[in-house]
């Protein structure tokens, strides 16, 4: 797509992170569900343009900037 900038697409969200503890990937899994195949994308307008091209089919994006995150308990990161 002319205009495009490439490193707009993140990836995959099951690509974009690393679980340390094999024995929690499951349960990962099993939270998350199918929606590890979602797209993240650097903002909304990445999203609008890609799903008016048709560019992943049938897919749900993820613009990052409308993700809202909370700190995670030291307890529960180590």
């Amino acid at each position: 797509m002319a205009g495009f900038a490439r490193a707009s697409v993140k990836g995959r969200l099951f690509m974009l992170f690393k679980i340390r503890d094999k024995r929690h990937e499951r349960a990962i899994e099993v939270g998350v569900g199918g929606r590890l195949q979602n797209v993240v994308v650097d903002n909304e307008q990445t999203s609008k343009l890609l799903i008016d091209k048709n560019t992943f089919g049938f897919t749900t994006f993820i613009p990052n900037e409308k993700v809202v995150s909370k700190p995670i308990a030291r307890e529960i990161r180590e």
